[in-house]
């Protein structure tokens, strides 16, 4: 897997180095003021995906080395390198985001860096998906929540549960009484 770049690798690296377009224009502000929130408009999908990937592991008190290998060699084999993957990681390398180093036609990763974790964190905040109850204000909310509630079911709903209750109590008595 660690022959010649393929053409995905290309891509990967040709977007991160475009000269014209957004991409070019968040690289720029990046550049200029290297905050982790124009460094997260600057990154590509894939870089932010992988940084996330690798960010969530180390909080979830995972192996990030481990979670690193197993994107950089997704066969399990030591040093059967996937191009693109490596690509992804150079340019988090270049950026600061992440320690690590070039070995055999592949990557190594060592572990994030404190600007990768903002970075991370700042990325997550741009790209989170919009949940459909945001947009809508609370009083909407709730309006379309008790649309779908009446009387009869709040009756129903209190009653099963009075009896559910008072069961549950007189077993723990009788249980309790056992003993």
């Amino acid at each position: 897997m660690s022959e010649a770049p393929s053409a995905e690798t290309e891509d990967v690296a040709a977007a991160a180095a475009a000269a014209d377009g957004p991409a070019a224009e968040a690289t720029a502000t990046a550049e200029n003021d290297p905050s982790p929130e124009n460094i997260a408009r600057a990154i590509t999908r894939e870089e932010g995906t992988e940084l996330h990937a690798l960010v969530t592991a180390e909080r979830n008190g995972e192996d990030v080395v481990y979670a690193a290998f197993r994107s950089l060699c997704p066969t399990g084999e030591e040093f059967a390198f996937d191009d693109k993957s490596c690509a992804v990681y150079r340019l988090l390398h270049k950026r600061g985001l992440i320690d690590g180093a070039d070995a055999e036609g592949g990557f190594l990763f060592f572990e994030v860096t404190p600007l990768g974790r903002a970075v991370s964190e700042a990325w997550d905040g741009q790209n989170r998906p919009v949940k459909a109850s945001e947009g809508k204000p609370a009083k909407e909310r709730l309006a379309g929540v008790a649309r779908g509630i009446d009387i009869r079911t709040a009756a129903v709903s209190a009653g099963v549960a009075a009896i559910v209750g008072f069961l549950a109590g007189m077993l723990g008595s009788f249980v309790a009484g056992l003993f």
